[in-house]
């Protein structure tokens, strides 16, 4: 059942304290990239002994602004629909651009007409990202659907974007039943959003009836330093944050203690703004 496609392969792992919500625990990264060793951190694949959740010091905090203006994006079906389409990955044969690969702790692999990311082993953060496409102004758009995954252990996953070595902005759902989004660094974690609905204040709740049983989308207009997030066509919050101007784009899954996360991601896109 498993794929390999073309892309780099690689996959990584982090060790976090169980005690703490997922997003914010300490993260033991495991890296490969077939059988060579892991390269230095300008590489794509990164290993890192002991990171922490420490907000690092910046320059410019982020401005978070209150959601008022739904941005309306054209959707393929829609009459004389012609838009400057930069990637559109449907995942119906086994070429990718995305990374795929397989290991014991996780995996990426196109199967019909997906691309399937597993965390398998507990408290592991999986990437798959597309090395070919560097993107900075950007529409991007994809379902995803969770097949399998524990009943309590908390778990979230969805879109990285702008990745750039070690840093990425990333825009995720999870079993907390809330929305996420996240600068990450190699020195821990910034929150994007936040709210006082769970414990970890990164994670704001959703408006009623937003997700849906199956399948969601996720969706994220970049222009220049303004960050609009969208579930299901409905904007979640609109954010100002200027450290990373361009980078790749991709998917990120993350297990809890528990682990047995899989989720299925179809229908990739990135157009022009």
């Amino acid at each position: 059942m498993l794929a390999s496609g073309t892309g780099k392969v690689y996959s990584c792992a982090m060790r976090y304290k169980a005690s703490l919500l997922l997003l914010f625990s300490v993260l033991v990264l495991v890296a490969c990239q077939g059988q060579e060793t892991a390269p230095a951190i300008s590489s794509p694949v990164v290993q890192v002994e002991q990171a922490t959740n420490t907000i690092v010091a910046v320059p410019e905090t982020p401005e978070v602004l209150e959601p008022t203006v739904t941005i309306a994006v054209p959707t393929a079906t829609e009459e004389g629909f012609t838009p400057d389409v930069r990637l559109n990955e449907g995942f119906e044969g086994t070429e990718t651009c995305l990374e795929t690969f397989e290991r014991v702790e996780a995996s990426a692999f196109v199967f019909e007409g997906r691309l399937i990311v597993d965390a398998i082993s507990p408290e592991t953060i999986v990437l798959s990202k597309c090395e070919s496409l560097v993107a900075g102004d950007f529409v991007l758009e994809v379902d995803a659907s969770v097949l399998e995954a524990p009943e309590e252990a908390p778990y979230y996953y969805g879109l990285t974007f702008r990745v750039s070595g070690e840093e990425r902005y990333n825009f995720v759902i999870g079993s907390v039943g809330g929305f996420c989004a996240f600068f990450a660094t190699g020195d821990g974690l910034i929150h994007l959003t936040n709210s006082t609905d769970f414990e970890t204040n990164c994670w704001a709740l959703p408006p009623a009836d937003v997700f849906k049983e199956d399948s969601n989308n996720l969706r994220v207009v970049a222009v220049d330093d303004r960050l609009d997030f969208f579930i299901n066509d409905v904007l979640m919050a609109v954010v100002r944050d200027n450290r990373l101007t361009e980078g790749n784009v991709g998917f990120i899954v993350t297990s809890g203690v528990d682990g047995g996360v899989r989720v299925a991601f179809d229908n990739l896109r990135v157009l022009r703004p």
